[in-house]
């Protein structure tokens, strides 16, 4: 908080302030001192709850990255078994199966992604 801050929140609060050539001089009551006090915790609050939410925001955006890097790896582990079993029947069967399913759902998980 600047000094113009805490002088702007201090006449708010009632207290009379003359600003001589060798500095302030400052005069009110206990209730000036409530008020005051209460505006520089409102003041505080605000500027914490802003930097709260900013730091949350930016861990929002850390966690979203880090589940749509999740995603997108289990999405390539599903098509890659699916490959994997495309592979196990070729070689169980041969190259004679004339389209398979196993690729046909690789190549539809993989879509996906770029959907």
């Amino acid at each position: 908080m600047s000094h113009e801050d805490v002088i702007r929140l201090a006449e708010q609060a009632g207290f009379e302030i003359e600003q001589p050539s060798d500095g302030h001089n400052v005069s009110g009551d206990n209730a000036c001192l409530e008020r005051f006090a209460a505006l520089v915790a409102d003041a505080e609050g605000e500027r914490v709850t802003l930097a709260a939410l900013q730091a949350a925001a930016q861990t929002t955006a850390v966690v979203v990255e880090g589940i749509q890097a999740a995603v997108l790896a289990e999405r390539e582990a599903c098509a890659q078994a699916c490959d994997e079993i495309h592979a196990k029947h070729i070689a169980e069967f041969g190259d004679y199966i004339e389209g398979s399913y196993a690729t046909e759902c690789a190549a539809a998980i993989r879509a996906r992604g770029k959907a």
